[in-house]
């Protein structure tokens, strides 16, 4: 078993680095292959906690689209997929990460993929009064955030993902627009339909077998609803 364990570990490594090289060959110019993201997953090995293709894809296009930095709340592989975006497209990327084993990880993994456009914030949890989220402000973070990436923190957390919002709203520019994986699971949904209230914005939901949701920040003073 120990050996079996360790050719597994073995060739999910080597499959795992031709994805990441194959992607940096083509400069995601194209949309990628479901096959070559699957590669990736498999290759990452997170127990079936990676984001969904369909995620991955719409990431992609956003990070290729959007002209400012990019905020990645909870990292993982899609910090991995924005650098290599970021590589290409000239944009920064901040990841917020409170577990410290994850972080070295991350750090580690970009490193020795030489991804240079990601800085990866150590962010514990810590309470905001009613709720809990990233203590970031040590992390100076920008003030004019194009996209962000939402898969953190974790469900268990007090609030759920909804801290983003009270306390980045002052950091995310008009037009910035917000993928929160998970969309399927009330606690999401929740904090979806209380960002939309307070933002007097609209939000859809993609369909699929895990739903993601895509929001757009207005201009202050400007009401979608």
């Amino acid at each position: 078993m120990r050996v079996k364990s360790y050719l597994r570990a073995q060739h999910q490594r080597f499959v795992f680095n031709w994805a990441i090289w194959s992607l940096r060959r083509s400069a995601l110019e194209i949309p990628p292959s479901n096959r070559r993201l699957q590669q990736l997953i498999y290759g990452w090995n997170n127990d079936g906690w990676s984001a969904s293709v369909e995620f991955m894809h719409e990431m992609i296009r956003c990070a290729s689209q959007v002209r400012g930095p990019i905020l990645d709340c909870g990292s993982g592989l899609s910090t991995l997929l924005l650098g290599l975006v970021a590589e290409r497209s000239g944009a920064t990327v901040w990841s917020l990460e409170h577990h410290a084993f994850w972080a070295e990880r991350i750090v580690a993994s970009l490193s020795r993929h030489n991804l240079h456009r990601v800085h990866v914030c150590h962010a514990p949890l810590r309470s905001f009064g009613d709720f809990d989220w990233y203590d970031v402000y040590a992390a100076a973070l920008p003030t004019d955030i194009a996209l962000v990436i939402c898969d953190g923190p974790p469900q268990d957390t007090r609030g759920g993902r909804y801290g983003l919002l009270p306390i980045m709203r002052a950091h995310l520019a008009p037009g910035c627009v917000i993928l929160l994986d998970d969309a399927a699971r009330p606690p999401e949904r929740r904090v979806l339909d209380q960002w939309a209230r307070e933002l007097g914005t609209t939000y859809r939901v993609a369909p699929g077998a895990k739903p993601f949701a895509h929001l757009v920040v207005p201009a202050p003073g400007v009401s979608a609803v």
